[in-house]
């Protein structure tokens, strides 16, 4: 999809799971991505499509199949020892921040505990030093923060502290899981233009997972719309959220209240009935029992990617 210098290479990732009484199933069936240095990809879809669980297998925190490279590193041949000594280079930011910070310990110890964690810790001044130019990079006044408990501060700010925790060991690769979801929209349009700050200050790379079409569109240079465990289209974010290919990603969009979208223009483009379950998914196209476009073909085959030029991709039997 992209061709610039990847942080992160995915190729074919498959993640399986089972449940007493059912044979394995594909939460995640197969997807590429590709995201070069300094670069946020946006990972959207409905809840159950398999957003987290990519996100989770990045991160080494589920089993999966496949290929994932971290600046070349083929994940699947680290070692524990080894997978210690990179994980400083790719941190995660979780949904709910105030549980992301252990309630008993002041600011200045959940930072130290960090470094000490990954074996950055050299000494208590140099610590000092780089948890203060963390906090100011996300907009917290280290005097003000270090000596109190996360209690003390509200929704947006413990996020803010998530990311400075995160950015604290100076990782190449930030997976954000629904990250900005449980703020609210002021406390929102703060944590982004963070996330926006540290990418253009210092090259971060970033892989932002979110249903909100509009949080997706302010922060993201790419976009990747997932269903059931699938990638149905890819590209840059202008393309794929102004000029949508994809049957599914035209109901995302429609599904977004804008008063200027017709209401019969909103009703063609809407999916029907409720996505099937990840347990028995359709035969073809996945989508197809959804799609107001689906025909005979969609049931008897998987589409491939197509290419509609700049690395917008479309995997669709009759894209628009």
């Amino acid at each position: 999809m992209l061709t610039s210098s990847p942080v992160l290479e995915i190729r074919d990732l498959t993640v399986s799971y089972t449940i007493e009484g059912a044979k394995p199933f594909n939460v995640v069936a197969g997807i590429s991505l590709t995201i070069p240095r300094g670069v946020t990809l946006g990972l959207v879809g409905e809840s159950g499509c398999g957003k987290s669980t990519t996100a989770r297998a990045v991160m080494q925190l589920t089993n999966w199949s496949g290929e994932i490279r971290l600046e070349g590193t083929d994940m699947a041949r680290v070692s524990t020892s080894s997978l210690r000594t990179l994980r400083p280079r790719f941190q995660m930011i979780f949904q709910d921040p105030i549980s992301s910070l252990n309630p008993r310990r002041r600011i200045r110890q959940i930072m130290t505990s960090q470094l000490k964690v990954s074996s950055q810790f050299t000494s208590s001044k140099e610590a000092d030093v780089r948890i203060a130019r963390a906090l100011e990079q996300v907009g917290m006044e280290p005097a003000t923060t270090l000596s109190k408990f996360p209690h003390e501060f509200s929704g947006g700010q413990c996020q803010r502290l998530c990311i400075a925790r995160a950015i604290l060991l100076n990782p190449v690769l930030l997976v954000c899981d629904e990250a900005v979801s449980a703020l609210d929209v002021s406390v929102r349009a703060q944590v982004l233009n963070v996330l926006n700050g540290l990418k253009a200050s210092s090259a971060l790379s970033q892989l932002f997972i979110s249903h909100d079409l509009a949080v997706v569109k302010n922060v993201s240079d790419y976009v990747a719309v997932m269903y059931l465990g699938k990638i149905c289209e890819t590209g840059p974010a202008g393309d794929v959220l102004s000029q949508p290919k994809h049957p599914y990603t035209r109901a995302l969009l429609a599904s977004v209240l804008e008063p200027e979208v017709d209401e019969i223009e909103r009703s063609g483009t809407r999916s029907r009935g409720e996505m099937p379950s990840v347990l028995n998914p359709p035969s073809g196209c996945r989508y197809r029992t959804r799609c107001v476009k689906a025909q005979p073909r969609c049931a008897e085959a998987q589409p491939e990617a197509r290419s509609f030029g700049g690395g917008h991709e479309v995997a669709c039997f009759y894209p628009d």
